[in-house]
C-alpha cells in the first residue's frame, strides 16, 4: 500500500504494543488504561531471526519445564491478551513463545514439560488442606488449556505425568535420573521445593535473562545448601501451598537454625547444641507433628511412577502443519510469519538436533493453510481498459481502493499508482506515473475518468486506512466522498483491544492469507528504494492483492458487524468520520513560531535559574537528570527519611510522587519542590517548545496532526505526530504555549465550542436519578448543587472546599475508582473518602444502583455498550483474580460514560463538519480536543458560527438531561478556550 512499511496501513508503525515477561513483541490487544494515550512502540530494529544454533552431537542437555508455572506466568504475568474473537490467550502466547526460543537460542537435544495429575495427590491424601488456600483456576485461563495441549502436541514435546504425583515430583524424579545418565539439566521453574534437587549438573534457568541459578546462588540468596532444603523448607513452611512449618520461625532464624545443625528434627531431643538459641528450641518443640508434616510434605519425591527415561526424551521435529494451523486459529502472525520459507534461509526453523526426523518444513511451503486460488489481477495500461475498470465499479455499486504512494507523508507526498477490485479475486493496478515521470496513460484523463466515481456518494468505496488514501487523492485534486467500509476500523469495532490493524495482520488471522511482503520490491535498510523508482507492471501483483483482500476483508468482518450489533456506530459515525477527519488534517493549524521562540527563552533562563538554586540547596553541582545522583543527594547528602517511600532496585525512588511526597513531609527543605518545578519545565521545553516547529510542514507550513480512529478502547480519537490533545492548560506555561497555535490567516478567528460537564450529564441520563436530574434541571453549578445535596445546605451556602470535593467524587465515580482514588485526589483519609461517598450514593441512590447493574451485566457479557452501541470488551471483569475483576469493574463503569461521550463528540464533528460546507461558509473544523472543537473561521462568520455552532452540537443526542454548549472567540488557541 505505502512505501515503507510493510504493514501496510500506516497506523501501524505507531500502534499500541506491549512486551510480554519472556520479552518478545506481542500484536494483541492489551488491556490498558481505558483512554490512555498510545505508548511509543519501542525501538525493535530488524525482526529477530528464529534460526536455531546447531545443537552439538556431545551435547546432553535436558529442559524441565515446570508446565503449570510457565502456564500462570504467562496468564497473570502478562497485560491480557486478546484475539479477534475476545477470547484471552496470553497463557497460550507466552508458553509458545517460550519453546520457540528455546528451539532458537539453546542446546536442547532433550526437552520435556511435567504438567500436574487431574486427581489429588499423596500430600492431599495425607493432609486435607495442603493448598486449600488457592482460588479455582480463572475460566480465562482454562479456556486456553486445550490449545497449550495442541501447541506442545505440535512442537511434539514429551509429557511427564503420573498419579498422585505433582508435576515438581516428575521434574525432580527425571531431573536425578538425567544426572545419573551424566546429562545436563536446566529447570525452567520458580518452584522453590525444586531447590532440593540443584546441583552443578542440574540448574535452574531464569527465562527472563537466561542466567543459570545453582548451588552458588542458592548459598548467596538464602544461605543454604541444596541438601538443606527440606530442612529449611519444613521450618519456615509455605503459604502458598498451605504449608504450617514452625510457628514464629523465619528466614532468618532457620538459617541460624541450619548453621549449626544439618537436620532440625535433632531439637526435638536433648542435648542440643550451645549455638542454638532457646526460643529457637521451644519453637521447633512447641508442636512436633506439625513440624514433621511440614517436612513430609515439602520432601519431593525421587520415585514418581515415570515410564520414561532421560534419553526418550529427545527433541525431534515439531509438527509444521499443526503450528501453522495453531497459529492461524489463535492469531499469532509474528509466529506465523517464522514459518514462512523465506525467513529459513538454509536452516530448517527447528533444525539442530542429531536425532530430528523429516518433516514439512524441508519440503516447499505455500503461503496460506488454503488451497491456492486462481486470481485475476490486471495491469491497466490503455484508456479502453480504464473505461471497462470505471464502468465495473459503476455497475457494481461499490469497489474497493487503495493507493501506492512514494511516501507515508500524505500532505507532501503523491500516488503512484491505484487499485481497484469489485469482486473477490479480480483486480486492477492502475499506474499514475513511473520511474520514467509519466504512466502508460497520462495522469489527467487516468484522473479525469476516476474521480467522477470516487467523488460519487451513491458508489461506495472501501479501504483500507481509507483517510490516508482520501489524503492521498487530494493532492490529485480528487475528494473521495461515499466510504462505505474500512476493514481497519471493522476489526476495531469488534475488538477494540487487538491493537494491530494492519492488512496484513488481519488477513492472515481472518482468511488465512499470507500477503505479499511489500520488501519484495522496495527492499529493506540501505538498498530500500521508493515506489516511484519501480516499473509499474512489477507493482500490479502487490497492488492488486492490497485491493482484493481489502474487499475480501471487508466481507468478512460486516458479518461481525452486524452479528455484534455494531452497524450504528459503523455506518452513523465511524465511517462518516473517516471524511471529517481527512479534512481536518488537510486544514492543518498555523505556528507562531517567534511566539513559541520567546516562550523558548524565558523557560530556558527560568531552568538555569532552578539549577543553579538546586545546587546551592545540595551544597554540590550534580546531574538533575540522573536518579542516581538525586537518589544520593536526598538521601545521603541531606538525610531526607525514606520510611514509607516506594523503592526500586537501585534504591529509594526519586519520581514525581516521592518528590511531592518528601515535599509534603519537609516543607522547610525546598529542594523536591524546586525539582518538581525544573522537570516541568524541562518535559514542557522538550515535548513541545522544542519539538512543535518540527512538525511544521514545508509545503503548508502549518502542522498536521493525525487523529487515529483505532487507539483507545472507549472510542475516544488520540491525536498523533503531534499530539495536540495533551498540551497542558492549567499551567501558566501550557496555556502560553496555546498562544502560539493562531488561526490561518489575518482577516479569521478562532472560535472554540466546548461541551459542558457532559460525562456528568451523561451519567444523570444513564441512571435517571432523581436528584442529579433535578440539580442539572435547576440550571445551577452542578458541582455546587451535588454538593448542597450531600450536606444538606442550600446551593449559596456551599463553600469552594465541599464544591471541589463534590466535583472530584462525581469524576471519581464516573472513571470507575472508589475511596482510595478519592482520598488520594482530596488528600483525606481513605476513611473520610468512603464515609463521603456512602453520603453520596445516600443522596443519589439510582447512581450506585446503575453501577452495580452495570458491573453485573458486564460480567455476564464479558463487555459493556454505550448509548450508541459502542462495545468495549472486558476479559478482565471474569477474573478470578480479585485486582483485575475491579480494574475491569471500573473500565465497566468509565467506558460507558467516557465512550457515550466519545460518541457525542464525534456526531458533533460531523454535524459540524456539514455545516461548514453549506455554501457561502469559509469555516473549516480543525481541531478535537476531548470534549472540545476549535474552528477557523472568517471574522466576518464568527457571530453567525458562534450560533449555528452551538446549535449543532446540542442537537446531535437526545437525553433526559439539556446539553450545554460553552463558545468562545479569540486570536489564539488559549484566547479561544478561555
Amino acid at each position: 500500500m505505502h512505501n515503507g512499511t510493510s504493514s501496510r496501513s500506516p497506523e501501524a508503525p505507531y500502534c499500541r504494543i506491549y512486551r510480554d515477561t519472556l520479552g518478545s513483541v506481542c500484536g494483541f490487544g492489551a488491556t490498558g488504561s481505558p483512554d490512555s494515550p498510545p505508548r511509543e512502540s519501542p525501538s525493535e530494529g530488524p525482526p529477530v531471526s528464529l534460526l536455531p544454533r546447531k545443537v552439538s552431537k556431545l551435547s546432553k542437555t535436558l529442559f524441565l519445564i515446570d508446565g503449570r508455572y510457565q502456564i500462570y506466568r504467562g496468564h497473570f504475568g502478562m497485560r491480557p491478551l486478546t484475539n479477534s474473537e475476545g477470547m484471552q490467550v496470553q497463557a497460550i502466547y507466552a508458553v509458545t513463545d517460550l519453546l520457540l526460543r528455546l528451539c532458537r537460542d539453546h542446546d536442547v537435544s532433550h526437552w520435556a514439560v511435567a504438567m500436574e495429575c487431574d486427581g489429588p495427590t499423596f500430600r492431599h491424601i495425607r493432609y486435607d488442606q495442603y493448598k486449600a488456600n488457592r482460588d479455582a483456576m480463572p475460566e480465562e485461563l482454562r479456556s486456553q488449556l486445550p490449545y497449550i495441549d495442541r501447541m506442545l502436541e505440535a512442537f511434539r514435546v514429551p509429557i511427564l505425568q503420573a498419579d498422585q504425583h505433582e508435576a515438581d515430583d516428575c521434574l525432580a524424579t527425571m531431573a536425578v535420573r538425567a544426572q545419573e545418565a551424566e546429562m545436563d539439566v536446566r529447570l525452567l521453574t520458580r518452584d522453590k521445593d525444586l531447590e532440593q534437587v540443584i546441583s552443578p549438573q542440574v540448574q535452574f534457568l531464569d527465562e527472563k535473562k537466561w542466567a543459570l541459578y545453582g548451588p552458588a546462588e542458592l548459598l548467596e540468596k538464602k544461605g543454604i545448601r541444596p541438601d538443606q532444603v527440606i530442612a529449611y523448607q519444613s521450618l519456615i513452611g509455605d503459604s502458598s501451598d498451605n504449608i504450617p512449618g514452625v510457628a514464629g520461625v523465619g528466614p532468618k532464624t532457620a538459617v541460624k537454625i541450619l548453621d549449626v545443625v544439618d537436620d532440625p528434627e535433632s531439637l526435638l531431643q536433648d542435648p542440643v547444641p550451645d549455638a542454638i538459641p532457646e526460643s529457637a528450641i521451644r519453637k521447633v518443640r512447641k508442636d512436633p507433628e506439625i513440624f514433621k508434616l511440614s517436612k513430609e510434605l515439602v520432601t519431593l519425591s525421587l520415585e514418581a511412577p515415570l515410564t520414561e527415561l532421560p534419553d526418550d526424551l529427545k527433541r525431534v521435529e515439531p509438527d509444521h502443519s499443526a503450528l501453522r494451523q495453531l497459529f492461524m486459529e489463535l492469531g499469532f502472525r509474528r509466529f506465523l510469519k517464522m514459518l514462512e520459507p523465506e525467513e529459513a534461509v538454509e536452516v530448517d526453523l527447528f533444525s539442530g538436533s542429531a536425532e530430528t526426523t523429516p518433516s514439512a518444513a524441508t519440503e516447499p511451503t505455500q503461503t496460506s493453510t488454503a488451497v491456492a486460488e486462481k486470481v485475476d489481477y490486471s495491469y491497466v495500461s490503455d484508456l479502453e481498459q480504464l473505461d471497462q475498470v470505471v464502468e465495473a465499479c459503476r455497475n457494481e455499486g461499490r469497489f474497493a481502493f487503495d493507493t501506492e504512494t512514494n511516501s507515508l507523508d500524505c500532505i507532501g507526498g503523491f500516488a503512484v499508482g491505484c487499485s481497484i477490485s469489485v469482486r473477490h479475486g479480480e483486480a486492477w493496478y492502475i499506474p499514475f506515473r513511473s520511474p520514467n515521470g509519466a504512466g502508460p496513460i497520462p495522469l489527467e484523463d487516468v484522473i479525469q475518468r476516476i474521480k467522477p466515481i470516487l467523488e460519487d456518494p451513491a458508489i461506495g468505496k472501501i479501504g483500507q486506512n481509507m483517510k490516508f488514501d482520501a489524503q492521498v487523492m487530494r493532492n490529485e485534486g480528487v475528494t473521495i466522498r461515499g466510504i462505505s467500509g474500512d476493514p481497519m476500523i471493522a476489526a476495531y469495532l469488534v475488538n477494540s483491544l487487538r491493537g494491530r490493524y494492519g492488512l496484513d495482520d488481519l488477513v492472515g488471522e481472518r482468511l488465512g492469507h499470507t500477503m505479499i511482503s511489500i520488501k519484495t520490491l522496495i527492499g529493506s535498510g540501505e538498498e530500500e528504494i521508493s515506489m516511484d523508482q519501480i516499473e509499474p507492471e512489477k507493482i500490479t501483483e502487490y497492488a492488486a492483492e492490497d485491493a482484493d483482500y481489502t474487499l475480501r476483508l471487508y466481507d468478512h468482518l460486516q458479518k461481525d458487524i452486524e452479528q455484534l450489533g455494531l452497524d450504528s456506530v459503523y455506518r452513523e459515525i465511524e465511517l462518516p468520520l473517516v471524511e471529517v477527519l481527512t479534512s481536518m488534517e488537510r486544514q492543518g493549524i498555523s505556528l507562531d513560531e517567534e511566539r513559541l521562540k520567546e516562550q523558548e527563552t524565558r523557560l530556558v533562563s527560568e531552568m538555569q535559574q532552578l539549577e543553579s538554586e538546586i545546587h546551592e540547596a545540595a551544597g554540590e553541582p550534580f546531574n538533575i537528570a540522573s536518579p542516581k545522583q538525586l537518589q544520593k543527594v536526598l538521601f545521603e547528602d541531606l538525610k531526607l527519611p525514606t520510611e514509607g517511600l516506594p523503592k526500586t532496585k537501585t534504591g529509594v525512588s526519586v519520581k514525581a510522587e516521592t518528590l511531592e511526597e518528601l515535599s509534603l513531609r519537609h516543607p522547610e527543605q525546598p529542594l523536591p519542590t524546586t525539582i518538581l518545578r525544573h522537570r516541568s519545565l524541562a518535559k514542557l521545553l522538550s515535548t513541545y517548545i522544542q519539538a512543535l516547529p518540527q512538525h511544521v510542514h514545508p509545503v503548508s507550513g502549518r502542522i498536521h496532526t493525525d487523529f487515529r480512529q483505532t487507539i483507545t478502547a472507549t472510542g475516544r480519537l488520540a491525536s498523533n505526530r503531534p499530539n495536540l490533545q495533551n498540551i497542558p492548560i492549567r499551567s501558566e506555561e501550557g496555556r502560553k504555549i496555546r498562544q502560539c497555535f493562531v488561526p490561518n490567516g489575518p482577516d479569521r478567528l478562532f472560535v472554540s465550542a466546548d461541551y459542558s460537564q457532559v460525562e456528568l450529564r451523561l451519567l444523570a441520563h444513564l441512571t435517571a436519578d432523581e436528584g442529579l436530574l433535578q440539580a442539572i434541571h435547576d440550571g445551577v453549578d452542578i458541582h455546587a448543587s451535588v454538593a448542597a445535596k450531600i450536606h444538606d445546605k442550600h446551593h449559596s451556602e456551599v463553600t469552594k472546599d465541599e464544591r471541589a470535593a463534590a466535583k472530584a467524587v462525581n469524576f471519581v465515580l464516573m472513571y470507575g475508582m472508589g475511596a482510595f482514588g478519592l482520598a488520594r485526589d482530596l488528600a483525606i483519609s481513605v476513611k473520610e473518602a468512603k464515609q463521603f461517598i456512602d453520603d453520596y450514593f445516600h443522596r443519589f441512590p439510582a447512581v450506585q444502583d446503575w453501577m452495580e447493574e452495570t458491573k453485573r451485566k458486564a460480567a455476564e457479557t464479558g463487555e459493556v455498550r454505550t448509548l450508541h452501541g459502542r462495545r468495549r470488551p472486558l476479559p478482565e471483569i471474569r477474573s478470578r483474580v480479585a485486582r483485575e475483576k475491579a480494574q475491569g469493574e471500573r473500565y465497566a463503569i468509565n467506558s460507558v460514560v467516557q465512550g457515550s461521550a466519545a460518541d457525542m463528540i464525534k456526531l458533533a464533528m460531523i454535524e459540524v463538519d456539514r455545516q461548514c460546507r453549506l455554501d457561502g461558509r469559509d469555516c473549516h473544523l480543525l481541531l478535537q480536543i476531548h470534549d472540545e472543537l476549535l474552528l477557523d473561521v472568517p471574522r466576518d462568520q464568527f457571530e453567525d458560527c458562534q450560533r449555528w455552532l452551538r446549535e449543532a452540537m446540542i442537537g446531535v443526542m437526545d437525553l433526559s438531561v439539556p446539553l450545554e454548549v460553552e463558545v468562545n472567540t479569540g486570536e489564539d488557541w488559549f484566547d479561544a478556550s478561555k
